[in-house]
């Protein structure tokens, strides 16, 4: 009797925490969920879970580069695979939005450790300044492009 009580509260419980997140996720403003989208990806690199940091984007994703989403999936596979993990540290995240399109704004430094141990002292850091092109889809907003660039250039040292 007091498994079958557990198993009923823990049922409960779990249905309320089911609604609450579906309640709560319903009243996500766009910029909020448009920051979601992009610390979805962030924390699939952490993760190195390739289907994570994939999720956000568009089936008609397009970059400047000419990836698509699929281009976008095997660059991701070959990173996670010769870097190991990566921590990734983000800025505040600007949005701006037009009716059913959006850009999010941002730096972020993507830090490498050793192949196969967690990311302590990093071995490479990057810092990128990134411009993601995101298109409401379904109700969802979704990556569609994006560009990145070095958050900063050091000056000509030559003259």
């Amino acid at each position: 009797m007091q498994r079958k009580t557990a198993v009923a509260v823990l049922l409960i419980v779990g249905l309320i925490g089911a609604w609450f997140t579906g309640v709560f996720s319903e009243n996500l403003s766009d910029e909020e969920q448009i920051r979601a989208a992009i610390h979805r990806v962030a924390e699939g690199a952490e993760r190195a879970d390739i289907n994570a940091a994939i999720e956000p984007f568009s089936q008609v994703y397009n970059d400047s580069e000419g990836l698509d989403r699929r281009g976008i999936y095997g660059l991701l596979w070959s990173q996670f695979k010769k870097r190991g993990p990566i921590r990734v540290w983000m800025s505040a995240i600007d949005v701006q939005i037009d009716r059913q399109a959006a850009i999010a704004r941002f730096d972020a430094a993507l830090l490498e450790g050793e192949k196969g141990a967690f990311v302590g002292i990093p071995v490479n850091a990057d810092l990128l300044t990134f411009e993601v092109d995101l298109a409401e889809e379904n109700n969802e907003w979704l990556i569609v492009g994006h560009s990145r660039a070095p958050a900063w250039v050091l000056p000509d040292q030559t003259h």
